[in-house]
């Protein structure tokens, strides 16, 4: 599955792996002949750059989706209780991706497997990150009288009906 290019303003000839044709190349399926060559290279199978990029989405939900969601609709929630989200939200996530959905899931064959063994990561990362930031900004104090202040002026400001 070795392709031989040779382009007209280069000197050098370029090797192209998975790639079937010079048509095939050059009709804008560069995205998947690149994951092709990326999968070849590192010995994995297709679709290996979709998934980093599946992942990547993932972890960022889940670390930042509730920060930004209980910022915008919780005047409670404080900074420590935004960064126990973050951090809950992302520890999260790369152990359900470990634990459930990864290669070769550590918890394969369980009943907990059986029944959540097809969630994405995002939810339990997310709704884990969640909890994390209601309960440390329970427990932390309350924002002062001038950031809740703040909070109502900044949400107040669309309301010109």
């Amino acid at each position: 599955c070795f392709y031989q290019i040779y382009p007209k303003n280069w000197r050098e000839k370029k090797l192209i792996f998975g790639v079937k044709n010079r048509e095939e190349f050059q009709q804008g399926e560069t995205a998947q002949t690149t994951d092709k060559i990326y999968a070849k290279y590192r010995g994995q199978a297709d679709g290996a750059i979709m998934k980093l990029v599946d992942n990547a989405w993932a972890g960022f939900g889940s670390a930042f989706g509730p920060v930004i969601l209980l910022s915008l609709f919780w005047k409670r929630m404080t900074y420590k209780g935004a960064i126990a989200g973050v951090v809950g939200g992302a520890v999260m996530d790369v152990a359900w991706r470990i634990l459930m959905t990864g290669e070769h899931p550590m918890l394969a064959g369980t009943a907990f497997y059986n029944i959540f063994g097809t969630v994405y990561e995002i939810v339990p990362g997310f709704l884990f990150g969640l909890c994390c930031i209601v309960a440390v900004s329970l427990i932390d104090k309350a924002p002062s009288q001038d950031v809740i202040a703040i909070y109502e002026k900044a949400t107040a400001a669309g309301d010109d009906d």
